[in-house]
């Protein structure tokens, strides 16, 4: 489990073959200054820098590729499909990451709905497709475990 206090992420339980982040001897526990980012690092820190992401609006049907990761879709012009990209090209079995795409409606219409679809055959959730209320300002973030896709969070 990890946490967050000002920018810092840490982990909060401690793994078999951690070692100790503060050295304990006869002056007592100290880190050094030369030593203190890699003990932090060593011990599951990081620094939680900003960094830019790719937003991309779609007014109509689009396939996301890997490089989306928020899709903005103005549904003022008519209904269309967004189709994810395959399951296994969102994650990374080596790195053990998985893409988080965003899919948000940013202009509603009363009627025209946005429809989220897996690549080919791959569904989402169990189903072949995710339907977005029409006009409503509807977000749904999805991942993949390399061989489905899954909903984050649901509405």
């Amino acid at each position: 489990m990890s946490r967050s206090i000002d920018n810092w992420i840490y982990k909060t339980t401690i793994e078999s073959g951690d070692s100790p982040l503060l050295e304990t001897g006869s002056g007592g526990r100290r880190i050094t200054s030369a030593n203190f980012f890699t003990a932090l690092e060593t011990e599951g820190f990081r620094k939680n820098n900003s960094r830019a992401v790719n937003i991309t609006e779609k007014t109509a049907a689009y396939t996301a590729t890997v490089s989306d990761e928020i899709i903005l879709a103005d549904m003022s012009g008519g209904a269309f499909t967004i189709t994810l990209p395959p399951a296994a090209s969102m994650y990374n079995s080596t790195a053990l990451t998985t893409l988080l795409l965003t899919i948000k409606v940013s202009t509603p219409h009363a009627t025209n709905v946005l429809t989220v679809d897996g690549n080919a055959s791959e569904t989402i959730d169990g189903s072949a497709n995710i339907a977005y209320t029409a006009n409503e300002y509807e977000s749904r973030t999805f991942f993949s475990d390399g061989t489905n896709i899954f909903l984050l969070d649901v509405e």
